[in-house]
């Protein structure tokens, strides 16, 4: 894949090594240019000094041969205009944008690229450690839904995927059995080993809290 990465910051220079490593092309854009000292010696990619908002030199960068287009840059605004012109200019198929603001994460869901919340990482991680809820979160989808990931009540011990499905509510999507998650299927007998993975709405959370601590 071609790679487009804007902002070599701590996560930018992190992943711009990791696709390097992979073998993928890397382009990554900082107006500092002591910033590509984080990427070491291992990435072989092209490091560009500069704006990721500069059309121009988005155009010298060949930013058109790109497949993915990330802006992870410490300014919201930043990476919000970045997504915005690689997708509605140089229509980049892939775009993904790092929103640590929860009000403009929230008012940019429905843009045609994807937010990613560092906020919502950080905060869920947190949660994850010392919450007493009989679930931990993965990660939001919306504002108003997300994946969860649990061990399944008594109760849903030997039934199949699709009764515990609730609707548009409550959807279980992978089953994790001896270490490894597969896609659940709707006639998969639930154990009592598993752990299953879920897309939950919001609203729904305290219902199954309360079927997991029955």
């Amino acid at each position: 894949m071609n790679i487009f990465i804007i902002g070599c910051g701590r996560v930018g220079s992190q992943l711009g090594k990791m696709f390097s490593v992979e073998g993928h092309d890397v382009v990554i854009i900082d107006t500092d240019p002591d910033a590509f000292k984080r990427l070491g010696s291992a990435f072989n990619g092209l490091q560009v000094v500069g704006s990721g908002t500069d059309e121009i030199l988005l155009r010298e960068a060949k930013i058109e041969e790109a497949d993915v287009f990330i802006a992870l840059t410490d300014k919201d605004n930043i990476n919000i205009m970045a997504a915005q012109i690689a997708r509605s200019i140089f229509q980049i198929s892939k775009a993904i944008a790092k929103v640590d603001d929860p009000a403009r994460d929230k008012a940019f869901q429905e843009q045609d690229f994807t937010i990613v919340s560092g906020t919502h990482l950080v905060s869920d991680a947190i949660w994850n450690q010392l919450s007493q809820k009989p679930y931990k979160r993965c990660c939001n989808i919306s504002p108003d839904t997300g994946i969860i990931r649990f061990t399944p009540a008594k109760t849903m011990v030997g039934k199949s995927v699709a009764q515990l499905n609730v609707g548009t509510e409550f959807m279980v999507c992978g089953v994790v059995r001896q270490g490894r998650c597969q896609v659940a299927l709707p006639d998969q007998e639930i154990s009592s080993t598993d752990e299953l993975v879920a897309i939950a709405k919001t609203r729904f959370l305290g219902q199954l809290e309360k079927i997991l601590e029955a």
